[in-house]
């Protein structure tokens, strides 16, 4: 055996050797790779997630979506929200945020259609699909703003300002204008999405377009009453919390004095008594979808309050 060669095997570098440690290191190499697609599909990061990018926020409320209108091959569907800033870019937002589920819906539009098949996942027909995107999504907005140089007081301070958009469907913009008109809604969005499937309807599709628009209002009008009046409930709620407190308080005032008057001899035997405090939660009415139920009570809680003032009253006499 030459020098050379009893030096290579000597260090480990015959050819062997050279091999083995390639084989070794091509392992490890991968064997992480392995362990990274591991860890990659088990938290399976999105973009948006690994930027640390908020998902949008959610529509404003009171938001309504109407029954869909079906006709021959074309699907439309109406929805209202409130709009207190009218701007392009806020009204585009909101458009992109419309979530086209309504259970009438058909499940392929909706995107509805069968849950993924882990099974085999190969098969395209086994994944969820996505949904199908309108042909058209027209809008109007009618928005009360405040002129410029004024204090807002009156009725005369505020102008009304419009804007409709066809978006592709002539003259779609211009029909929900109209019924915002009709309605005398302000400070509303109305939109009408539609799913062509290609087929002329003619100028009926007007008469769906209003129909739409209309219903999607009146169910916005609906929840905004609700809405309101819930509030007016919960405040009422607060000033009958109030005045029991001070009614409590006034009365165990009266009744330490008279106490401590009856014991002036003892003072240490006097008794300290506590006030009750108010509730830390009070009643939530977001579940009551009766108007007429939520106007009893605010006509109750009215009586109540009209009531307690009374013997607050009476007590300060």
């Amino acid at each position: 055996m030459s020098l050379p060669q009893q030096k290579r095997k000597r260090y480990g570098d015959d050819d062997s050797s050279r091999d083995n440690s390639k084989q070794r290191r091509v392992s490890a190499i991968q064997n992480s790779v392995s362990d990274q697609k591991g860890k990659s599909k088990a938290t399976d990061p999105s973009l948006s997630s690994w930027l640390n990018i908020p998902p949008p926020p959610p529509l404003p409320e009171p938001f309504c979506t109407a029954p869909p209108v079906f006709d021959r091959d074309s699907i439309f569907i109406g929805y209202a929200l409130p709009l207190s800033e009218p701007s392009i870019p806020t009204v585009n937002s909101y458009i992109a945020r419309l979530p086209h589920n309504h259970p009438n819906l058909p499940d392929v539009v909706a995107g509805r259609s069968g849950k993924k098949d882990e099974t085999n996942e190969s098969d395209p027909k086994a994944k969820a699909r996505a949904q199908i995107k309108p042909s058209h999504n027209m809008w109007a907005y009618k928005c009360l703003r405040k002129k410029a140089g004024t204090v807002g007081t009156s009725e005369s301070d505020y102008e009304a300002i419009q804007a409709s958009s066809d978006d592709g469907e002539q003259y779609g913009g211009s029909h929900l204008l109209k019924v915002l008109n009709e309605e005398g809604t302000v400070d509303v969005l109305v939109v009408c999405s539609r799913w062509f499937g290609g087929t002329m309807l003619g100028p009926i599709r007007f008469q769906h377009i209003e129909q739409s628009a209309r219903a999607a209002l009146e169910g916005w009008s609906q929840k905004e009453k609700l809405m309101e009046l819930s509030r007016e409930v919960q405040g009422l709620d607060e000033v009958i919390a109030d005045l029991r407190a001070e009614l409590a308080f006034k009365n165990t005032d009266q009744t330490q004095h008279a106490i401590n008057l009856s014991k002036q001899d003892s003072p240490r035997e006097a008794v300290q008594t506590t006030v009750p405090s108010r509730a830390l939660k009070p009643p939530s009415y977001k579940n009551i979808t009766n108007v007429a139920q939520l106007e009893r009570l605010v006509r109750a809680k009215t009586l109540t309050v009209q009531t307690l003032v009374e013997r607050v009253a009476a007590q300060g006499t």
